[in-house]
């Protein structure tokens, strides 16, 4: 190459190049890699070695390294099933999936990837009960029992298929083995009247010719137990609350009641030597222990609250405990992997979590971090490793958060009927709770939407009348109420916020009040426009999206405008929405992103001529096509959120300046500028030729990837903060 001025070579290159798409697919085409997704309902837990397997339902099969329990880590998330419980027996271990009504074995040769093998399926897609032990593999729905020799578990044998061992009023629960016994638990699969609820037990030393044993009818049985040594463990409902039952059922045809001890109701039990172990999605209890070294007095050791203080239902709740030495790993209901120290079991203390999003139907960005909610708790996910987030913070106290504001150090929830609480996040990785507003017209309110704009924050209350408050955070921990207006007073069907205006959609437009005197709102200006179901602002650029025409479905557009003069705004440009079902729309910056069953994402940063980035994002999660509702994307990072998930996409593929990012750095800077120089004008087999410099795929240096350069100079494509 000759020596050319590099900005003389830029100069050229901007005047006399059209901008090439580079080799990019059509953005009607273009997919952005999802990198990861985070959360998801838990259900259950088995423990092998150092490594714990949690059911994530419509999450996938988690698998966290549990070596050091100071520091669970998941590793890897296997999206291949969609398990609602798993056990692991030594080598084997099997996965029931809802979807399907099915159960699947697996392998673990290798814990960190389980191989999959055969697969059993439920006649029917009420879900009963299996359990495995050696070889052998129980399963049971409604009278029938079924039993396989598993010692291949590529082709299982059945041993038998009996509808005959229970009567036509018992319907399996749950089952358990314990060497050559078999503990049934039986409930009606519908509440229907006339069923037995208790537990039966069976002979199953010949698994083959299962012989039935002796019943004991337990009114209200839940149906879950446990049973090891010939000790049968579980809960009944007592006079007050309920009680835990210990059994000697060494004998199946004579089980006898030895103690019980007021307990919590189980959702899971584990015996370990002569300690029970049991979970609970009681308010007041997650996590129990109870001594039976004296199984005619049960006593119970201590017990452990996830959320203590909590008032709320699921607050506390768990679901599975797994028992590994001196730790218990607990599966919460708000999904959580905790590890409690048990090495003294009457003082159970939390060694640490691992946690992904609670559901992120709303979703707000800051320093790395994504600040996440959906009528669970407030969670935050480190998006260092976009590829690998890790939860990092959640508030317990916080179930029923359902929108998030931040402005500067402050951040805003809106809780349900728990109010509006209020954080210091100056350490985004360790908020600081700092006050609580409780809804003006409690308890027939709850707080439904937030907005923080300064030292003013905005809380949207509703359920009885709807009420937009105005708040002064000039001393956060202090908030005083400056003034509120009532649908009573203004139509405010949906609402959106900016310094001291209000943008609260009426039957007819959207209304802007100036609220600089809150209790005196002043209405300064009209945007004439019917049937709005959708309205957004962020900086000086206001969405609003409405349904036009008529038909089925209806066609929906939306409407850039701007802020500059929050009293005038002035409309920019018009956009066809890509939902017309449900059309939803979220401004982040300088993208605008519709939501829908396929998001489209445009880029605003001229909101007067939108430039369409993508309109084939498809988040994958097995099982499950819950609408998404929250949004974020900045760089090459887009977030969407459904009410379990949050995903996690690099959106730089389909970002055309990111084709001028020759060096891969996540930046289109001087280093790729001085590669494509470096082999300009050259061809493959030239001695200059580097092939990352050749950005539109012509097979050729030229201006055409010199123009790209210019064009998407200082574009940041990593999707990592």
């Amino acid at each position: 190459m000759s020596p050319t001025s590099p900005l003389a070579v830029i100069a050229l290159a901007a005047a006399v190049a059209a901008q090439t798409s580079a080799g990019l697919p059509e953005p009607q085409d273009c997919a952005p890699q999802q990198l990861a997704m985070s959360g998801g309902r838990t259900g259950d837990v088995a423990v092998r070695g150092r490594h714990a397997y949690v059911a994530g339902q419509y999450g996938g099969l988690g698998i966290y390294d549990v070596s050091n329990p100071l520091t669970p880590i998941q590793v890897r998330r296997d999206d291949s099933v969609v398990p609602v419980f798993v056990e692991i027996d030594g080598n084997i271990g099997v996965v029931y999936e809802q979807i399907g009504s099915r159960v699947r074995f697996f392998k673990l040769d290798d814990p960190l990837a389980p191989t999959f093998h055969a697969t059993l399926p439920f006649s029917s897609s009420l879900f009963s009960a299996f359990d495995v032990e050696g070889d052998v593999f129980v399963m049971g729905e409604g009278i029938r029992l079924r039993t396989y020799d598993i010692s291949d578990v590529d082709a299982p044998v059945l041993l038998v298929d009996t509808g005959g061992l229970l009567n036509a009023n018992e319907s399996v629960r749950a089952l358990r083995m314990d060497g050559g016994r078999l503990a049934v638990s039986l409930r009606s699969p519908t509440n229907f009247p006339g069923y037995i609820h208790g537990l039966l037990f069976v002979d199953i030393t010949n698994p083959a010719s299962p012989v039935r044993g002796g019943l004991l009818t337990m009114p209200g049985f839940s149906g879950t137990l446990a049973y090891s040594n010939g000790v049968c463990v579980l809960t009944r409902p007592a006079k007050s609350g309920h009680e835990l039952v210990v059994l000697d059922a060494s004998d199946i045809h004579s089980p006898v009641v030895l103690g019980t001890a007021p307990a919590p109701e189980a959702s899971s039990i584990e015996i370990v030597g002569d300690v029970v172990h049991l979970t609970s999605r009681d308010l007041g209890t997650s996590y129990a222990t109870f001594s039976i070294a004296d199984p005619t007095q049960p006593i119970q050791l201590g017990h452990f609250n996830i959320a203590p203080g909590a008032t709320l239902s699921g607050s506390n709740g768990a679901n599975a405990v797994a028992v590994s030495g001196d730790v218990a790993f607990v599966v919460f209901q708000r999904p959580t992997l905790g590890a409690l120290d048990i090495a003294d079991p009457a003082s159970p203390q939390l060694l640490a979590q691992a946690f992904g999003a609670d559901g992120a139907r709303s979703i707000a960005h800051r320093d790395g971090l994504a600040f996440v909610a959906d009528w669970g708790e407030l969670r935050a996910i480190d998006l260092t490793d976009p590829a690998r987030p890790v939860g990092v913070f959640r508030d317990p106290l916080s179930v029923g958060a359902r929108h998030i504001s931040i402005d500067r150090e402050i951040m805003a929830v809106a809780c349900d009927a728990r109010g509006t609480l209020v954080y210091d996040i100056s350490n985004p990785r360790s908020p600081q709770r700092l006050a609580t507003i409780i809804p003006l017209l409690s308890p027939q309110a709850e707080s439904v939407a937030v907005a923080v704009e300064g030292d003013r924050l905005y809380v949207v209350e509703d359920r009885s009348t709807r009420i937009v408050r105005v708040v002064d955070i000039s001393q956060p921990s202090a908030p005083l109420q400056l003034g509120f207006v009532s649908e009573v007073d203004i139509e405010m069907i949906r609402f959106a916020f900016s310094g001291d205006y209000a943008y609260l959609t009426g039957s007819e437009g959207v209304n802007i009040w100036d609220m600089s005197v809150p209790n005196e709102p002043e209405l300064v200006n009209t945007l004439p426009g019917a049937l709005i179901v959708d309205i957004d602002i962020d900086g000086t650029v206001l969405a609003v999206t409405r349904f036009v025409g008529s038909g089925s479905p209806r066609p929906a557009i939306v409407e850039l405008f701007d802020l500059a003069n929050p009293s005038a705004p002035d409309l920019l440009s018009t956009l066809n929405h890509s939902n017309p079902w449900g059309p939803q729309t979220s401004v982040t910056g300088d993208r605008l992103i519709m939501l829908s069953s396929n998001e489209a994402v445009f880029d605003i940063s001229d909101p007067r001529h939108p430039t369409l980035i993508t309109a084939n994002t498809r988040p994958m999660t097995p099982g499950t096509l819950y609408p998404r509702m929250g949004a974020f994307s900045d760089g090459g990072l887009l977030l969407l959120g459904s009410q379990d998930f949050l995903y996690i996409f690099d959106l730089s593929p389909c970002i055309l300046a990111c084709a001028a990012d020759a060096d891969g750095s996540g930046l289109v800077d001087m280093a790729d500028l001085n590669l494509v120089l470096s082999a300009f004008n050259a061809f493959p087999g030239d001695d200059e030729w580097i092939a990352a410099a050749d950005l539109d795929g012509d097979g050729h240096v030229s201006f055409g990837d010199l123009n790209l350069l210019v064009g998407g100079f200082h574009t940041d494509c990593d999707p990592a903060p």
